[in-house]
């Protein structure tokens, strides 16, 4: 199968106006075709029905923006893969469409892109600037079949990142496949991320934005994590099996899972209906890993008063050969100038311990059919009712289920090390997953490139700061050197006022294109979020 690019030009994106195509390239390292005009990919579609070879055609957030484009126009068949509301793969005329974002999960800039203004895309300018946009279209088309075609000979036919990841994975360390039952137990002590804004508004101090250098393949490569389904269950005394600082007696490297009641001071995450994590609750019932209960018991944050459940792993292993093998490669490609290999080697790195915690429970087979067909019968549900088709889905008969055990004791190792750093801080104002900024942080390693080190990656003199992913580092000079704001495309003003009690009303330009055929485009009023 013949690897191929597609990219679609549209309408610049302006607020409530739906971007129609005017152009669009196929290319597969040899032959390139373009076709302008409003009928573009009708053309196109009928070039690629006359093609003798097989081609698997690669567009970058195809599943969210091309492909909206032809399923619309009723040029998409079966079969269909759907995650997470993404069409990851269809057919298009015989041949196989997949979204390459599915694989290389970050922008095209992130390797290479070539910068143009997208006012010359305005219907009254574009005619005069065809040579400029269609270069423009061939090197997004080009620079992206180097990457796909580098990514399908390096590790083969995939359809994500993740799944790509777990395979290399499995080439270093034995990997298990666990079961329903193995699943329900552990899931409840997989969370995600600690992201806190301990003070908001605007903050005028010195402060320095510290990260941890590849925070999950580092807590990979130097905890123990489970390897099997061999485990010690005990409902007793937490003294009974482990030391006052938190180590199973029997063996200091197991690694454990506690659900206990008991306080907790700012240590542990609670789910919290709606509200996503909380740290903050201080009496209740907990689900731990052993690496935050041992670091929280070093800095006297909990007191266990009864274990409910727990579980002590008997079989474990660390993740290093695999970590060190790819983290030699990044660092290898990075002095050699490779681009493509860096960015692989790091994509890997960071993407296979989610596969973990994935749960087949929510994975469905697709079916698209047209209104002259008739309806699925069940177990078919209809998922989708658009504009002329509808998509159907039903359970998918395989359930795979990795060890969501791994993916808990990878994620909540890395919220010990947070921890750790979040106790040494002087005066934090905030922190996220693998960072915290703060005034100082003494008694931590500080290196640039030591896997598992800080490093101080900004200064600044003034933060602004709404809530969780909704900040503004500024320097001396004013220049914001660090910023996020999560569910808006805000400018760093923008969050000065906000933490100054400014309610800022966002449009986005982008429209959000929907699997029903609809267009949406989303405007919010950003105020102050709770913490």
């Amino acid at each position: 199968m013949i690897i191929a690019t597609l990219d679609i030009e549209t309408d610049p994106f302006k607020y409530g106006r739906t971007p129609k195509p005017f152009c669009c390239e196929f290319f597969d390292g040899h032959t390139k075709k373009q076709w302008w005009g409003e009928n573009c990919l009708q053309e196109f579609v009928e070039w690629l029905k006359e093609q003798n070879e097989h081609y698997k055609i690669y567009a970058h957030n195809g599943g969210k923006f091309d492909f909206w484009f032809l399923l619309y126009l009723q040029f998409l068949s079966n079969p269909m893969r759907i995650i997470n509301g993404r069409i990851v793969e269809a057919h298009l005329a015989g041949h196989v469409l997949r979204d390459s974002l599915a694989i290389i999960p970050v922008s095209l800039a992130k390797y290479e892109k070539t910068k143009i203004d997208y006012n010359k895309f305005e219907v009254e300018n574009r005619e005069k600037h065809k040579k400029e946009i269609l270069d423009y279209l061939h090197d997004d088309c080009r620079f992206l079949h180097e990457l796909v075609l580098e990514f399908n000979e390096r590790f083969g036919d995939k359809l994500t990142i993740g799944g790509t990841a777990i395979k290399e994975l499995q080439k270093h360390h034995d990997i298990i496949k666990t079961g329903e039952s193995h699943d329900t137990k552990f899931r409840p002590f997989y969370f995600g991320g600690r992201v806190q804004a301990f003070k908001s508004g605007l903050i005028k101090k010195d402060l320095k934005y510290f990260d941890v250098n590849s925070m999950y393949p580092h807590v990979m490569a130097t905890k123990y994590h489970p390897s099997g389904k061999a485990y010690l269950r005990i409902d007793t005394q937490f003294d009974d099996y482990f030391t006052k600082d938190g180590f199973y007696k029997e063996n200091k490297l197991a690694p454990y899972f506690i659900h206990f009641r008991g306080s907790n001071n700012g240590a542990l995450p609670t789910r919290i209906k709606n509200k996503g994590l909380s740290f903050n609750e201080e009496y209740g019932e907990f689900y731990a890993t052993g690496h935050e209960i041992q670091v929280a018991l070093k800095h006297n944050l909990i007191e266990i008063d009864e274990i409910i459940d727990g579980h002590i792993c008997m079989d474990y292993q660390n993740f290093n050969d695999f970590v060190q093998t790819f983290s030699a490669e990044k660092i290898e490609a990075k002095l050699n100038g490779d681009k493509i290999k860096e960015l692989f080697s790091k994509l890997i790195l960071n993407s296979s311990y989610g596969k973990f915690g994935q749960n087949p429970e929510n994975f469905y087979d697709y079916e698209l059919i047209y209104m002259d067909e008739m309806p699925l019968p069940e177990p078919w549900e209809l998922y989708i009712d658009g504009m002329g088709y509808e998509i159907w889905r039903k359970p998918a008969l395989s359930h795979l289920y990795y060890d969501v055990a791994v993916a808990a004791s990878i994620t909540g190792a890395a919220r010990a090390v947070l921890l750790d750093g979040l106790i040494k801080a002087k005066n934090p104002v905030y922190c996220d997953t693998d960072s915290i900024i703060c005034e100082d942080l003494p008694g931590v390693i500080l290196d640039q490139a030591k896997l598992g080190a800080w490093d101080i990656e900004a200064t600044g003199t003034q933060f602004a700061c709404g809530g969780k992913k909704l900040y503004a580092l500024f320097d001396e000079k004013g220049e914001c050197v660090k910023m996020a704001s999560k569910g808006a495309r805000l400018v760093p003003n923008d969050i000065k006022e906000i933490a100054k009690g400014k309610v800022i009303n966002w449009q986005n330009d982008a429209p959000c294109f929907k699997l029903t055929g609809q267009v949406q485009f989303i405007e919010r009023n950003i105020k102050q979020r709770s913490n």
